[in-house]
């Protein structure tokens, strides 16, 4: 914490701490944070205890960056490291409503062992988390169960720029994704819940391997709600390389709707032979009404060995 005093701001966290942050309290300076990580397999724990708060009743601690726009940087970051959980904690306003920009809100580069649980993120920025690899190596075990997301056009976005780049090993299930349409428009594309990518597209020495997106949940507007251009890509959207997914048991649907939004639900855009195989079962994809977009699920470029069964899709122009 940039600007913390006293023991908060003298101590250096070591592997095995947890931090506890009382609930109904608002922070909003001492930005950007860099977050610790463990080692010797210990983690880090940055959560909260429900029995300690301000207030009549619990709400989430808050970290609100007061639409200070922190760009590539994020109100907060941790770098080169891992073994960190994030839990029942709140961030905000990175960016600024129906202001397009591009803000990430928190930063992950080159980590492994991350899991963020049970958090809200209405950061009104173009990413409200961005994980990158630009380091060659092998990272693994990302876990992002249980948070809610909405204003941003992007919940988490993950990237390589390196070749011999792998990531392995996601769970990112039972989570919900509502009310983008503060940060569609202005030209920004929204990508939903995830979208995946390499730079460039057709290294497949880079690619994302045993992803896992299941019970999750959308609804709410996903709506253009500024300017005249941007609208939604995806709910799930990959790009380059891609191997062993299974997207099942997902509740896909908005509300209301425009022409066109959406280029398809699920998107799986293959760019080099890593990209597949997936499983793409007992899903429901709903449009909540005419002409709102092209497709349910696309698949498109060099993405193979897909099986899609046990789905239901309604409304869209083509299933």
């Amino acid at each position: 914490m940039s600007c913390a005093t006293g023991s908060a701001g003298s101590y250096k966290p070591v592997a095995g701490d947890t931090f506890i942050f009382k609930g109904g309290v608002v922070w909003t300076s001492c930005y950007p944070w860099t977050f610790i990580g463990g080692s010797g397999g210990s983690v880090i724990t940055y959560t909260t205890d429900q029995s300690w708060y301000n207030g009549s009743s619990y709400t989430q601690p808050t970290f609100d960056d007061g639409s200070a726009h922190p760009g590539a940087t994020g109100m907060a970051s941790l770098s080169g490291a891992g073994l960190v959980t994030l839990n029942d904690l709140h961030f905000q306003n990175c960016g600024a409503p129906q202001v397009a920009n591009s803000d990430k809100c928190l930063v992950f580069t080159n980590t492994h062992d991350v899991k963020i649980t049970n958090s809200t993120f209405k950061t009104e920025s173009w990413i409200s988390i961005y994980f990158i690899f630009s380091s060659p190596g092998s990272y693994g075990n990302f876990t992002w169960t249980g948070n809610d997301f909405s204003h941003t056009s992007g919940a988490i976005w993950f990237a390589s720029a390196q070749s011999n780049t792998t990531m392995h090993n996601i769970k990112y299930n039972q989570n919900v994704f509502h009310d983008f349409a503060s940060q569609i428009g202005g030209g920004v594309h929204g990508d939903g819940a995830f979208h995946a990518f390499v730079t460039p597209q057709n290294d497949a020495s880079q690619y994302t391997d045993t992803v896992q997106f299941c019970d999750n949940r959308f609804y709410g507007d996903f709506t253009r709600s500024f300017g005249s251009s941007g609208a939604m890509t995806a709910f799930f959207y990959t790009e380059g390389g891609m191997k062993n997914v299974t997207i099942c048991n997902n509740d896909m649907s908005f509300s209301p709707v425009q022409a066109n939004m959406f280029d398809g639900l699920i998107v799986l855009s293959g760019s080099n032979t890593s990209a597949g195989t997936a499983l793409i079962a007992n899903n429901s994809l709903s449009n909540i009404g005419t002409n709102a977009m092209s497709g349910g699920l696309n698949l498109r470029g060099s993405f193979v060995n897909v099986t899609a069964k046990n789905n239901i899709f309604s409304g869209m122009q083509y299933s």
